[in-house]
């Protein structure tokens, strides 16, 4: 399948739960809703897909390949990927690393059965998240990691950073 990359965010006009809001924004605190509009494309889709359609296509093939714009504190070479939740904590940014061993040994050294996710939009959709306030913190730390500082610079911002992940996933696959 091709994807097509829009030239500009999505946003819902008569969406009840975020009506002026950006797909690309909301992906960053509602995974799970955006997920579900997705899925609902998807079940009455026809050979031609709508305008929605055609953009979650390119949102979720996007999100697969986004990189954190943040280094892992340990070995400061590697981007981060997983973050972990420290008891009631909030989540902090020194229980963020990269994919190794090594880095992923010192953070679980003092908290164990803290559970380890994935530093990605798609975690938000995890049962684990499913209490808002944790939703709402772990989407703060997954915006500091991928560099979406100030809602303002949300959905256009967003848009630029799929579109670069995409790009650099199909010129590194050929």
């Amino acid at each position: 399948m091709e994807i097509s990359v829009p030239d500009a965010p999505y946003f819902f006009k008569t969406s009840a739960k975020y009506p002026g809001r950006a797909v690309e924004s909301i992906l960053f605190s509602d995974y799970g809703f955006i997920r579900a509009i997705y899925e609902k494309q998807l079940a009455h889709s026809s050979l031609n897909p709508n305008a929605l359609q055609k953009h979650l296509d390119f949102v979720f093939a996007a999100e697969e390949v986004l990189t954190p714009k943040i280094i892992c504190p340990f070995c400061r070479e590697e981007p981060a990927r997983k973050f972990m939740h420290v008891n009631s904590l909030f989540f902090d940014q020194r229980f963020i690393v990269c994919q190794s061993f090594d880095c992923l040994e010192k953070i679980r050294h003092d908290h164990e059965r803290d559970p380890i996710f994935s530093l990605r939009p798609k975690t938000l959709a995890s049962t684990y998240f499913r209490n808002s306030s944790l939703r709402v913190e772990a989407s703060r730390l997954l915006k500091m990691a991928y560099g979406i500082i100030t809602p303002h610079s949300g959905a256009d911002y967003i848009l630029a950073l799929l579109k670069e992940a995409l790009e650099y996933s199909q010129k590194t696959c050929i």
